[in-house]
């Protein structure tokens, strides 16, 4: 089984799409938790790097992603852009 994550924004300001976003899955480790756990064999998140960092407990999912070699996006492999 898979699973998948999105977070999209129209606006080019990350401050205000972070501001946005506040609820749901993204601010609460609870529900975070939930949404990458149930993915038997694949869990593929898309969405703002940049935003995601804001969230303790989703920087700490980019970085081991990226320990592991399995980042690809926005600011190449060798950094999360923050």
């Amino acid at each position: 089984r898979a699973s998948a994550s999105s977070l999209s924004s129209s606006s080019s300001d990350t401050s205000a799409a972070v501001a946005a976003i506040q609820l749901g899955f993204l601010a609460c480790p609870r529900r975070f938790n939930v949404a990458i756990s149930r993915a038997k064999a694949l869990n593929v998140i898309v969405g703002h790097p940049v935003a995601l960092t804001h969230w303790p407990h989703w920087y700490a999912l980019l970085q081991y992603c990226m320990a592991r070699g399995a980042y690809l996006g926005a600011g190449g492999s060798d950094r999360i852009p923050r």
